[in-house]
């Protein structure tokens, strides 16, 4: 009994402290619980927070995006209007410059094809050109020259350069050489070279007359005779005594005409510019081709193979042609007539052949030939010229010869110099006025006069 009581007892505390202990574990746990619960809460807020947060985030990053992509794409259509609206003006204002270059270039053609002021350009372009191509450095004093060589012409064509003689009487007139607007002078020489020998074997006048619209072209006959400074020599022997300045001096005076620029050639480059255009066609006479077959005007004896009538004659075989005078010419003129005739025959059968090659072989042409040219010519004269023949359509020369038929003596001597030509001057000098100043017979005594101060 006692035993129970006691356990009895015993369990009651022990009851009792179970209770306690229970209500305090019971309220331990529930303060954990409660700081778990409260823990778990504000995890749950947090977390309830975070996710609000990202989903705001979220939410306004795609917003951004999006207000960014349509802006993005709003700036896109908007660029892609205004390249569209540049490309198009671009577009717009490449056919307006190109029109304009066009109607430019059509204003340009119209105007320098179109006009005379406007062609205006090319011809002194050309004149440039031409004038660059030629040899324009000044003349030097040749020293005086020595007769033909007999091992390349006649003894019979030999020509004493050397004979002068001293003139007593001396004429006191100041003569003033014609000069007219719209009328120019060249004088034109073909000259020898031949053991350092320069003779002029050929002389002439190239007259362009702009108001009649016609070139003349006049053979000076070599041995004319001149009287100049107190001498008297044949024409030719002034230039192997005194050079190109002394020439034209004696020509203005004694002929009475302002020569106003001259050019020349040597026959080695004759020769060059007839072989550079192919040859020309020249018609021969019997004797003419008898007589260049055997003599030795053609210095190629290749060469020497001319016949009667129309020859087509290489450089070589023109110069010869050029400088032979002991036969006549087809037509029957003898002497140094015939030879001047014969020199102007070529010229003029240069011309034609010339006159007809195209553009592109005129340039290539001109260029080798005018290197062989020296003369003082401007530029200025040259394009005036070619707008001269351009312009009027210049197609054809006249030739004449001074002295002219019938005006002139030729005495097997005469003061000394032998086989001299004499002319009257006052009347050839008359019918060389109608022939270059296209003056009437009263005119061009009138004009002779004026010329003595």
């Amino acid at each position: 009994m006692k035993v129970w009581v006691f356990n009895h007892k015993k369990t009651k505390e022990s009851n009792d402290l179970s209770e306690e202990e229970s209500n305090n574990l019971l309220e331990e746990g529930s303060n954990d619980l409660l700081e778990k619960s409260n823990g778990l809460l504000e995890e749950s807020n947090n977390f309830l927070d975070e996710e609000q947060n990202n989903l705001l985030d979220e939410e306004q990053n795609d917003f951004l995006n999006e207000e960014s992509n349509d802006l993005l794409e709003k700036d896109i259509n908007d660029l892609s209007e205004e390249d569209s609206i540049y490309l198009k003006w671009k577009k717009k204002y490449r056919h307006f410059l190109v029109g304009s270059l066009v109607i430019v270039c059509i204003g340009i053609v119209s105007f320098t094809v179109g006009t005379r002021s406007g062609r205006e350009i090319f011809y002194n372009l050309a004149g440039l050109f031409l004038h660059e191509a030629m040899d324009t450095s000044p003349e030097v004093l040749q020293p005086l020259v020595t007769p033909y060589p007999d091992d390349d012409v006649d003894s019979e064509d030999v020509v004493d350069l050397f004979s002068e003689t001293d003139i007593t009487e001396v004429s006191d007139k100041n003569i003033i050489p014609r000069s007219e607007e719209g009328v120019d002078n060249f004088l034109l020489l073909g000259i020898e070279e031949i053991n350092n020998a320069r003779n002029t074997d050929s002389i002439m006048i190239v007259s362009i007359n702009k108001k009649s619209k016609e070139i003349t072209l006049v053979s000076i006959l070599r041995d004319t005779y001149i009287e100049y400074e107190n001498r008297a020599r044949k024409l030719n022997a002034y230039y192997a005594a005194g050079g190109m300045s002394t020439l034209i001096s004696v020509i203005e005076e004694n002929y009475r005409i302002k020569i106003d620029g001259y050019a020349y050639v040597n026959f080695e480059a004759f020769e060059k510019v007839v072989d550079e255009l192919g040859g020309v066609d020249i018609e021969l006479g019997a004797k003419e081709a008898a007589y260049l077959n055997v003599k030795n005007y053609i210095s190629n004896p290749t060469y020497r193979n001319v016949k009667a009538g129309m020859n087509h004659l290489n450089g070589n075989q023109a110069l010869g042609y050029a400088r032979v005078r002991k036969v006549e010419t087809l037509g029957g003129v003898n002497d140094d007539y015939g030879r001047t005739l014969r020199q102007r025959r070529l010229l003029t059968a240069i011309f034609d052949k010339y006159k007809k090659k195209n553009i592109f072989d005129l340039l290539s042409i001109t260029t080798k030939c005018l290197s062989y040219v020296k003369t003082n010519v401007t530029s200025g004269q040259i394009s005036d010229t070619i707008e001269f023949i351009v312009e009027d359509g210049i197609t054809s020369l006249s030739s004449e010869r001074f002295p002219y038929d019938g005006l002139f003596e030729d005495p097997h001597e005469y003061n000394g110099i032998t086989y001299p030509i004499l002319p009257n001057w006052e009347e050839n000098i008359v019918r060389l006025y109608q022939d270059i100043y296209k003056d009437t017979e009263e005119e061009a005594r009138a004009a002779y006069l004026a010329t003595e101060n």
